[in-house]
């Protein structure tokens, strides 16, 4: 078995994005594709001075494009220390994903990075 996970997630601070309706632009082919997952990490490095509000939608267009299921959070330490604690950064996920149903938080959070990593 093939480990097939690419980090779709950097490239959308980078101006990548999909329709919602019909997932559309750039991020259309890995989000067709059931067998990719995005790794929603590293956006300090984009956007040093980031917020809540800014980081939002680019994680909420990740979620809608790929589903809760095939995304996974990082914090992209050491390199993220230079723009935030990792306390601010697992937090700002947290608030993001507040109105998510737990088992999907829990694959957001948890599941998918099990199976990707097989850990």
């Amino acid at each position: 078995m093939t480990l097939r996970a690419k980090l779709y997630g950097l490239l959308l601070p980078l101006g990548f994005a999909c329709a919602s309706a019909a997932l559309g632009g750039e991020l259309a082919y890995p989000c067709a594709d059931i067998s990719e997952r995005a790794k929603l990490s590293g956006f300090g490095m984009f956007d040093p001075s980031w917020t809540l509000a800014s980081l939002r939608p680019l994680v909420l267009t990740a979620i809608e494009c790929f589903g809760p299921e095939r995304v996974m959070f990082g914090s992209n330490y050491p390199v993220d220390k230079m723009m935030r604690d990792y306390v601010t950064i697992w937090n700002a996920y947290a608030e993001i994903t507040a109105g998510f149903s737990e088992v999907e938080r829990d694959a957001m959070f948890r599941t998918t990075a099990k199976r990707v990593y097989r850990i």
